[in-house]
């Protein structure tokens, strides 16, 4: 009996540079490029996947304002 992979089972998602993710955050995210620059500040990143830049928006947005 042969036994699939789970990498190829997983469909690889693709990176995207995060000048286009600004470019099109509303789109993509329902929010503005400022909030993405915020969620992204310090992260070194050039390049994310969708799923990925949602989650450190998400944790952005989830922050306690001092």
């Amino acid at each position: 009996m042969a036994v699939k992979s789970e990498a190829a089972a997983q469909p690889v998602k693709p990176s995207v540079p995060v000048q286009e993710l600004l470019a099109h955050a509303g789109a993509l995210f329902s929010c503005g490029p400022e909030v993405l620059e915020g969620a992204f500040y310090g992260s070194g990143k050039t390049e994310l996947t969708v799923d990925q830049a949602r989650s450190l928006i998400d944790e952005f947005l989830g922050r306690k304002v001092l």
